[in-house]
């Protein structure tokens, strides 16, 4: 019941590996001073257009991942608190995309953090937690590959070297 309440947001950490897809997720944290780069409009209905982010570009914004029910995004003049529900990290080095939801709109926004600041530590701190997670399965991949899937391999040449030693010994046996 208490895990319900939790706000969660999906979690795409840049890299992808070709065998396994995995589905990641964390509880609601916080980025206090994002820079905001470019925002991206996703969903925009005409009532909307007055209330579209785009102002965003530039300016200084507190991003919180996990969006609880109910909850928006908000922009004025003088603040911009920015409700999402993803945090991908981009190639480039200390960016990052997250989705972000407001009164009738949508959008994608791209920022960056302070290389030096709590913000950046909070974010790789969490991708390398991903990365070590990743890693293990990446090993209990290659185990199963190296010996579950080829079992009916390692199956037939057990039992055809079972039915051509027996041939030998029967062979031996009766040369005598």
């Amino acid at each position: 019941m208490t895990k319900d309440r939790v706000a969660w947001f999906d979690i795409d950490p840049g890299e992808s590996m070709v065998y396994l897809d995995d589905y990641i997720q964390g509880s609601g944290v916080s980025v206090r001073e994002a820079q905001v780069l470019e925002v991206i409009p996703q969903g925009i209905t005409s009532e909307s257009i007055s209330n579209t982010p785009m102002t965003l570009n530039g300016r200084t914004a507190w991003i919180g991942l996990g969006v609880s029910d109910g909850v928006r995004s908000s922009v004025d003049a003088s603040s911009a608190v920015l409700w999402c529900n993803q945090l991908r990290y981009l190639p480039e080095v200390n960016h990052y995309l997250s989705y972000c939801f407001g009164n009738n709109w949508e959008a994608a926004v791209k920022y960056t953090v302070a290389a030096n600041g709590g913000d950046f530590q909070l974010l790789q701190g969490l991708r390398s937690e991903i990365q070590s997670e990743r890693r293990g399965r990446q090993w209990d991949f290659v185990l199963y590959c190296v010996f579950v899937l080829p079992m009916f391999v390692y199956l037939f040449l057990l039992v055809s070297g079972l039915i051509w030693l027996v041939g030998k010994a029967a062979s031996f046996v009766r040369s005598g």
